[in-house]
């Protein structure tokens, strides 16, 4: 009878973990230049943590220097065929400012895009 129980309790810990991890996950990120994200929040030139919240109906990720928030943006999680090979960060250059569009994750499926804003938004009228 207990190791049945100790089994289901191992089973459900195990579920338990991995869903949280489906749910939110880290990663630390290198970013190269002074950059902003789409909902105008900047990012100095430094290392980060990030946080994917996939905890919602619109998922979040959040910027981290240590344990002091910098940024949080919603996000797009975009599945791909395979997972990527290496950290990489794809930026927009708009009025001389670059911009985040893309991050993909080492060892990742999807990747993390950055919705734009609206063509009014961008064009600055």
């Amino acid at each position: 009878m207990t190791r049945k129980t100790l089994a289901l309790g191992s089973a459900i810990a195990s579920m338990l973990i991995f869903a949280g991890l489906a749910l939110a996950s880290t990663k630390e990120v290198s970013v190269s230049y002074p950059a902003k994200l789409t909902s105008g929040q900047e990012l100095q030139p430094g290392s980060y943590k990030v946080e994917v919240l996939n905890t919602q109906s619109t998922p979040e990720v959040v910027f981290y220097k240590g344990k002091q928030v910098i940024a949080r943006t919603p996000v797009k999680l975009v599945e791909q065929p395979r997972k990527s090979d290496r950290t990489m960060i794809t930026y927009n250059t708009q009025e001389n400012k670059r911009i985040i569009d893309e991050i993909w994750l080492a060892g990742w499926k999807e990747k993390l895009v950055f919705e734009k804003a609206d063509a009014t938004t961008q064009s600055g009228q």
